[in-house]
């Protein structure tokens, strides 16, 4: 682990001009992280700075969803309308859509890309009204993956619904409060406004800080290591020998674990790849000024977090992650590889 953080580094000598924050985790040893880069013009990037992660929102989403199942509050494969109260999809709408297609964007919505509000400006519309706005039955329920920030927009609203607490009350409560997530949230924390990074489009070109009504598909802000946190949440259930009691079951993370179509590699809010005789359980998150990514695999406890305050920062991701391939698991990362992670 130690070369491949010292190979990672000298690589990042390269981008000095983007910031970033990474991570690599091994559920036997502690994490290693490291730091590069500005999170604003005076103030260098370290484990207490917040990152607006994107679509890395999607998998805790999923773990809300799923520790209300558990709780049996939700079954999966019911029509999601007996759920929601400020919406409904048409009555006559055949197959109905459910809260599993909702998870594996199998529902036939629409991909729907989320702009966001900058922080000064009130949201001009409610999470119903955005659903109501933006939310299109493009394709048949339980058909073929359309990757969806629409399906988890509606997530949001069950959760709501089902819980009768805002999401961001429910998540803290049930998820970041229980895995000891201090410095995560959907909404944007004033209290901590001084650790936020800025998002660019370039290294050059800052944008401002952006909040979402659509918390659930993008609105997530972490550090690293509380996100790490989770990462390794997602990991330590496989292990036989630990007996310490989890937020969700093995039973229910193996689910999210594995794909919901043989042809489909994407499960209950996670992606899933087989390469090489490994099978890597991952996500990308992208919004304009910013880029965010994992991947753990579970048989060796390995995985690596990425995040990074730059939209076209994709080749420093690349170049990340075929360090940690290659080093950790002896396989070679070529192009093809690559593009099963990061199209």
């Amino acid at each position: 682990m130690n070369h491949t953080l010292r190979e990672i580094e000298q690589q990042l000598l390269n981008y000095k001009k983007v910031g970033c924050a990474i991570a690599l985790l091994n559920s036997a040893l502690d994490n290693s992280f490291l730091y590069s880069g500005f999170r604003n013009k005076t103030d260098l990037i370290n484990e207490n700075t917040r990152f607006q992660i994107a679509s890395l929102s999607k998998p805790v989403t999923a773990w809300a969803i799923m520790k209300l199942v558990e709780d049996g509050r939700i079954d999966l494969d019911i029509n999601v309308n007996n759920y929601l109260k400020n919406y409904q999809f048409p009555d006559d709408l055949s197959p109905y859509i459910t809260t599993r297609q909702l998870l594996s964007h199998t529902a036939g919505l629409n991909k729907k890309f989320y702009f966001g509000n900058r922080l000064q400006n009130t949201s001009p519309y409610s999470l119903a009204q955005s659903v109501k706005k933006h939310t299109r039955i493009v394709a048949k329920p339980g058909g073929r993956f359309i990757y969806s920030g629409s399906a988890y927009t509606v997530l949001q609203m069950i959760i709501e619904d089902v819980s009768n607490m805002s999401f961001e009350d429910y998540m803290q409560l049930n998820i970041f409060n229980i895995l000891g997530m201090k410095n995560s949230s959907y909404s944007y924390d004033l209290k901590q406004k001084d650790l936020y990074c800025k998002g660019h489009l370039t290294p050059y070109i800052k944008l401002p800080n952006i909040q979402y009504t659509e918390m659930a598909a993008a609105g997530l802000s972490s550090t690293i290591r509380d996100y790490s946190t989770f990462i390794k949440a997602n990991l330590k259930p496989y292990l036989k020998e630990d007996t310490t009691e989890h937020i969700l079951t093995l039973e229910s993370i193996q689910l999210m674990h594995g794909r919901i179509q043989r042809d489909i590699s994407y499960g209950l809010g996670f992606g899933i790849q087989n390469i090489m005789g490994h099978k890597f359980i991952y996500h990308v998150g992208v919004n304009i000024g910013w880029r965010s990514f994992f991947a753990m695999e579970t048989d060796r406890q390995e995985g690596i977090l990425i995040f990074i305050n730059e939209f076209f920062s994709n080749n420093l991701m690349k170049v990340v992650l075929r360090i940690w391939l290659e080093n950790t698991f002896q396989m070679t990362a070529d192009t093809s590889v690559l593009k099963r992670f990061l199209n």
